[in-house]
């Protein structure tokens, strides 16, 4: 009877710590109250005079140093698809970014955003795509 009840309060101790450490993952807060991970709100790119605006934002700025604009005129599924960083910019205070380019081919290209963060790694964005018919 006791091991049946040790091993029951043992389950419900990593059940309750790996809904914990999930939730901290998804961009929630944990119940330990930690902060959550930065998400990306929206990313939305349109056609703009000869090239195309990019706007973005984020839930929080938890952690976040800067960000690189990416495009693509390749398949942005292709797991060989060359992206081509467009600028770097340092995170504000505001939740919310843009980034206009201005010299753009005909044709469908993809965007992304990546969030550079202060341990090092990176954080993607969805993708937006674009199909610019022939430049005006």
């Amino acid at each position: 009877m006791k091991t049946r009840i040790l091993t029951l309060c043992v389950s419900a101790m990593l059940l309750v710590t790996s809904v914990s450490f999930a939730q901290s993952k998804n961009g929630k807060p944990s119940a330990s109250g930690t902060t959550p991970d930065p998400i990306f709100s929206s990313l939305r790119t349109h056609r703009q005079a000869k090239g195309t605006a990019t706007d973005w934002s984020l839930s929080n700025l938890n952690g976040v140093i800067g960000f690189t604009v990416q495009r693509t005129y390749e398949d942005p599924n292709d797991e060989f698809a060359y992206w081509e960083d467009l600028c770097t910019m340092a995170c504000d205070a505001s939740r919310r970014f843009s980034y206009n380019d201005k010299e753009v081919f005909p044709g469908v290209i993809s965007y992304r955003i990546a969030a550079l963060m202060e341990d090092g790694s990176t954080l993607f964005s969805e993708l937006s795509s674009v199909r610019i018919v022939s430049r005006k």
